[in-house]
């Protein structure tokens, strides 16, 4: 049981990290006359950690 509680708070650890990577990405969109600007490059980093985050939430369920 040991290696299992390890291995769930690495995967928990880690899903802390994206997400808290992702909401840093959030927080530099930028509103412009009401219209969300995001660059194609936080964009991207932003798609590849939600695809990262729900493998994640999927290992730790």
């Amino acid at each position: 049981m040991s290696s299992d509680t390890s291995r769930l708070g690495e995967l928990q650890s880690a899903l802390r990290t994206k997400m808290d990577d992702n909401q840093t990405i959030a927080d530099s969109f930028k509103v412009e006359d009401d219209v969300l600007i995001v660059d194609q490059e936080r964009k991207s980093a932003f798609d590849k950690n939600m695809v990262d985050i729900k493998e994640l939430q999927g290992l730790i369920k």
